[in-house]
């Protein structure tokens, strides 16, 4: 997987429609927002965190402390 030139294009309209938006503050939307690219990048590589981490250009160490965070637990058995 190539992730030189990764980029997430975000549409609000996409969040809304979706229900991830529950916050009207900013700060909730950002929370929900951050929590919705890591399960994005943890379901692209099967749970792989060293793989995601990579993928989000990020240590590891600062993946599995925000997975732990946000209770983010990947269900491997649909695979």
């Amino acid at each position: 997987m190539n992730t030189e030139n990764l980029f997430l294009e975000i549409n609000l309209d996409d969040f809304i429609d979706h229900g991830l938006i529950r916050h009207k503050s900013l700060p909730g939307i950002m929370k929900n927002a951050e929590r919705e690219v890591l399960v994005w990048a943890l379901t692209q590589t099967n749970g792989n965190q060293y793989k995601a981490a990579k993928l989000l250009n990020m240590k590891h160490s600062t993946l599995n402390n925000k997975v732990l965070k946000y209770d983010i637990h990947i269900d491997l058995s649909v695979w």
